[in-house]
Order: structure tokens, then sequence, then C-alpha cells
């Protein structure tokens, strides 16, 4: 246990606007320079995973402090310089009177800011990337509607895995969503000239289409709404990159969040393309 008196937080934003190849908010981590923050801090066990380059180390810590910290931050244990990213937040209250909040912590071992933007490779694109070009440029925003069958939803189409909490996407002060199209890693496989060698790919796409309930929006209704548009952009625009659904859904991964549902159903289309686009 220590007493940290100059503990430094870097607060989580998601602002401006997408990037255009994978769909995610860029995010920034600020130092905040005007608060002086301070907490007790308590590390915990470790995590060992080993992966195939080789073996990383993490370790748990809880912090109790006053101050304001949020998931997301990066928290910045000066007196050993370890930086550990908050994974959740807990406030106690002592009847009505604020006493502290409890900081679940993983330690960052590699942690560096990140980059402001990427560029990615083209001739050939990520698969994920033209998928995302696909629905993005034929998708009907009109069709995609909120409760009232007339305010449009919010919606967006990005790659799996986004580095932040999927709460920023449904419940960002910037700017949330309604329902989002996600995008997984393919399974490829190569068309086979008379050689051997690949003419192109046939490339498996599963694409989750997931809600939530919000003001206005029920999350099964939504998600029917952006089923229909995706069946309509591949009855539609099936041609060039040769786009068909495999299978309507291959499964419903929708989840509990308490009494509040993440409703996550999952398609597979299947896209064939040659060795350059």
């Amino acid at each position: 246990m220590a007493l940290d008196a100059s503990v430094a937080r870097y607060v989580l934003s998601l602002s401006g606007s997408r990037d255009a190849t994978t769909g995610w908010y860029i995010p920034t981590w600020t130092e905040d320079t005007g608060y002086a923050y301070e907490g007790l801090h308590f590390d915990r066990g470790s995590t060992i995973q080993y992966a195939p380059p080789g073996t990383i180390c993490t370790n748990d810590a809880v912090v109790l402090t006053p101050d304001p910290f949020a998931e997301g931050d990066i928290y910045y244990h000066t007196p050993s310089q370890r930086y550990f990213y908050v994974e959740s937040m807990r406030q106690v209250w002592l009847l009505n009177s604020f006493g502290w909040r409890e900081l679940q912590l993983k330690h960052l071992p590699m942690w560096q800011s990140g980059p402001a933007s990427a560029t990615w490779k083209t001739s050939p694109d990520d698969p994920r990337s033209n998928i995302k070009d696909w629905i993005d440029l034929n998708a009907r925003v009109a069709q995609i509607t909120k409760d009232d069958g007339t305010t449009q939803a919010a919606w967006a189409c990005m790659f799996a895995n986004p580095p932040y909490y999927l709460q920023h996407e449904f419940r960002n002060p910037s700017g949330s969503v309604d329902g989002l199209y996600v995008l997984e890693q393919p399974t490829t496989t190569p068309s086979i000239n008379f050689d051997q060698t690949p003419y192109g790919y046939t490339e498996t796409m599963p694409i989750h289409i997931v809600c939530v309930d919000s003001t206005g929006v029920t999350a099964e209704a939504l998600r029917w709404k952006m089923e229909a548009e995706l069946r309509y952009i591949a009855e539609n625009y099936p041609t060039g990159s040769q786009l068909v659904f495999v299978s309507s859904p291959i499964r419903d991964a929708s989840r509990a969040l308490g009494s509040m549902w993440l409703k996550d159903v999952v398609y597979a289309m299947n896209y064939w393309r040659d060795k350059s686009t």
C-alpha cells in the first residue's frame, strides 16, 4: 500500500471524425495538469499471458481516491513510473455523502501514446475496408430510423475491437450511435490457377449488427432495419466484388448487461476479389 501524493491522470477523449479506414474514433489521452491527483494504491496479483512472440506479464491494482477518474483513463503511478488502464470505477457513498472512488487498474507495461491516424496499404486493400466502403456507400440512410419511423438513427460501420470500451460508442457525449455494423477478420480461401498460383480470394466476412435500447430506439427493431438494409445492399449491389450472403444469421451473440440487452447478431458474407483490389 502506498499513499501517492502526485499521481497523473491522462483523460480519454473520443472527439473529431472517425478514421476513414477503420471507422474507429481516434482515442487520445491528455494529461490533466490543473488538478492535484492522489490516492491509496494497492498492488494485486499478476497475470501472465502467453502469445506466439513470447510472454507478457501484467499486474492488477486497486486505488482508493476521491479524485475524478473515469473508465478508459490512464493512471500514471508516479513513484514506480508505471502506467495503468482504468478498467472500472466504483463510487462509494456513506449515507448521502460521497466517500471515495474505487478504481480497478490494469498495468500497461508497454504503453505509449498512440498515433493520431494511420496510413493503410491499398492495392490490395484490407478486405474489411472494402466491405466497409460497400456498406457506407450503398446503405440507404433514410431507411435506418428510430422507432417513430421518420427520425434517422445514428449508425456507423467499423472494424471489430476498437481500442476503447463499447459504451463510448453508445453513450459518447461527442456523438453516440444507436447501432453499429462491426466487421471481423475474414477467413480467406484462394482461387487457384492451373499452375497452382492464386488469381483471387474468397473472403468470408463475419458482420455483426450491434444495438442497445436508447432514447426513442428499441434495439431489436433497429437491428432488423439494419439487417434489412444489409440484405438490400447485397441484393442490389452484388457485382464487381461478387457479394453474397452465406447464411443469415450464423449466430445470435446477444448478451445481458444487467437488465439491458446488447443485441448482437452475426451474419456471414462471401466476398470474392482479385489479387489487386
